[in-house]
């Protein structure tokens, strides 16, 4: 019994790693010199404050290329993955040959056949074991973080990739009243806000709150399209999927082919 050969899904992280490492400085880099002003507005639904942020500059295009080439990175990894796997066997990689990942359980069921044709059984055993789709038949699901992965390959294709900027909390801002703080005042210590680029996500205070000072605030840089991700910030949603895709070949070098 032999090992899988793991140089080529490894060096095809590594270099994802390395361009996350560039995505990461390229977003703390545009976050830099505050381009921003924070301001409240008055929330139509409730007439209370609600928190918005007005950017003097979009992102730099550069930022969707990056994502692209993570995420193009990490799943050649996984199809070299099951190339390695083959030529294990005795067998080669055809134009179909590739890690497979589905919609739906029934879908990867009908389909791993031919993506994993000539792969010795253990493997197809392992890959199976992963769930690697979004919906499994019985209404559970499967490993979400694989199956993004597929889909954002495949998105990055047919659209840009290009995050939103979103408040994820303000701190230390301060409204009064517009007769007076004696009619009301508030002091904000550091408040979560949900919610997606410009949309803020929190309304305060009442009528007649106005702000009197911006304060501080964070962000997420969240890819909203399709709501991958639509909460969480592209760089640990691509930290997560980084650290899946590792896992899952390291696991496959521990089988015995």
């Amino acid at each position: 019994m032999a090992k899988l050969n793991l140089f080529g899904p490894r060096l095809k992280v590594a270099r994802a790693r390395r361009h996350l490492a560039d995505l990461e400085h390229l977003i703390e880099a545009f976050f830099s010199d505050n381009p921003y002003d924070i301001r409240m507005e008055r929330c139509p639904s409730t007439g209370g404050l609600r928190v918005v942020a007005q950017f003097s500059r979009p992102l730099p295009n550069d930022t969707a290329t990056i994502i692209g080439d993570v995420v193009h990175n990490l799943r050649c990894a996984l199809d070299l993955l099951a190339s390695d796997a083959l030529r294990s066997n005795s067998a080669e990689p055809t134009r179909y040959t590739g890690f497979p990942i589905y919609e739906t359980e029934a879908a990867f069921t009908g389909g791993r056949a031919s993506k994993l044709a000539g792969a010795p059984d253990v493997f197809v055993d392992f890959v199976c074991g992963l769930r690697p789709f979004k919906s499994a038949s019985d209404g559970s699901e499967g490993d979400l973080l694989i199956w993004s992965l597929g889909q954002l390959d495949n998105d990055d294709k047919h659209i840009t990739l290009l995050p939103t900027i979103g408040v994820a909390s303000v701190k230390n801002a301060m409204a009064v009243h517009e007769d007076g703080p004696e009619h009301g005042f508030m002091m904000l210590g550091e408040v979560r806000i949900s919610g997606q680029g410009y949309a803020p996500g929190v309304s305060l205070g009442g009528p007649g709150m106005n702000l009197i000072a911006g304060g501080q605030a964070s962000f997420s840089v969240a890819l909203n399209h399709r709501n991958f991700f639509s909460d969480k910030d592209v760089r640990t949603a691509l930290r997560e999927i980084e650290a899946r895709v590792t896992e899952v070949i390291s696991r496959a070098g521990d089988l015995a082919v």
